[in-house]
């Protein structure tokens, strides 16, 4: 048995992740693109490998850009901050002692994320100055 390419990994951690903020299972999201659920969750494993016309296929489905396929992972993005975005987390120590995210934070996050932009940033900003108002 090979061991999954590290690239093949992260395609496969992101397509589980935006299938799960989508609501969708693993069952249904092969049933839209003629899969069982067992190679949906050998791609989301990173044991196989996705065609170029099958990710295209879940884009398509989750409603994304392709590269949101090769963004790095919700725990690196928030340890590495985003250049220019107000709300990033800049200091390394305190992203490291964030909890591990939950299927419960992955539901809230596609609720967030359904929000029309200027309720995401409302809310956003006032999770910020909650945040910065705990003891």
């Amino acid at each position: 048995m090979h061991r999954p390419n590290p690239i093949d990994k992260l395609v496969g951690e992101n397509l589980r992740t935006m299938r799960t903020m989508r609501g969708l299972s693993q069952q249904e999201m092969g049933d839209r693109v003629d899969l069982t659920f067992q190679q949906i969750q050998k791609y989301e494993k990173g044991s196989n490998r996705i065609a170029a016309s099958r990710l295209w296929a879940f884009c398509e489905i989750l409603d994304v850009p392709l590269d949101a396929f090769y963004m790095p992972s919700p725990a690196e993005a928030i340890k590495k901050g985003a250049e220019g975005n107000p709300h990033k987390i800049s200091d390394r120590q305190e992203a490291d002692e964030l909890p591990p995210v939950t299927s419960a934070d992955i539901r809230l996050a596609a609720r967030i994320n359904a929000l029309p932009a200027d309720a995401r940033t409302k809310l956003r900003d006032l999770i910020d100055v909650l945040y910065s108002q705990r003891k």
